[in-house]
């Protein structure tokens, strides 16, 4: 009776973690602009306002950061760039924001309400919101990244 007792939850262990593993949300890049969201529920394709460079999706993969080059670079604006931030379960887009100079890099940090994005100097963006705050270099000392296992995915980059 124990035995049998074991295997049933055993397999049921089995069962959800593959089922879970089956609803991580896949993203593809159909075009230099576009990106796409797949999962159980289908497919949602987001055109963003330039050319994606980089994506990183965070520890948790419920949220994942894109950025690059806008389509229209002008005089006033020649070193500008983008960053869009999803919400991979919902399949949406929160926030596309245009920034003055172009992201280089992003770090998710620990509490899981911001990311650090490197554009010369650092911006944290909300990740409910998508409101950017630029910091001070002092502020910097303070963050906290979120570590992780390299995931199937996880990150993305055109050079």
């Amino acid at each position: 009776m124990r035995n049998s007792s074991l295997l049933s939850i055993i397999f049921f262990i089995a069962i959800f973690h593959q089922n879970s593993k089956a609803d991580l949300p896949q993203v593809t890049l159909p075009g230099n602009s576009s990106i796409a969201i797949q999962s159980a529920k289908g497919t949602r394709a987001f055109m963003l306002p330039g050319k994606i460079e980089s994506y990183l999706i965070n520890c948790n993969k419920n949220r994942l950061i894109a950025w690059g080059t806008p389509r229209h670079l002008t005089n006033q604006s020649p070193q500008s760039g983008f960053v869009s931030l999803f919400d991979l379960r919902k399949q949406s887009l929160i926030a596309t924001r245009q920034t003055p100079k172009g992201v280089m890099s992003v770090n998710y940090l620990s509490d899981r309400n911001s990311a650090q994005l490197i554009l010369g100097y650092s911006a944290l963006i909300n990740l409910k919101t998508g409101a950017i705050k630029y910091i001070e270099v002092s502020e910097e000392d303070t963050l906290e990244f979120e570590l992780c296992p390299i995931f199937s995915g996880k990150s993305y980059s055109r050079q």
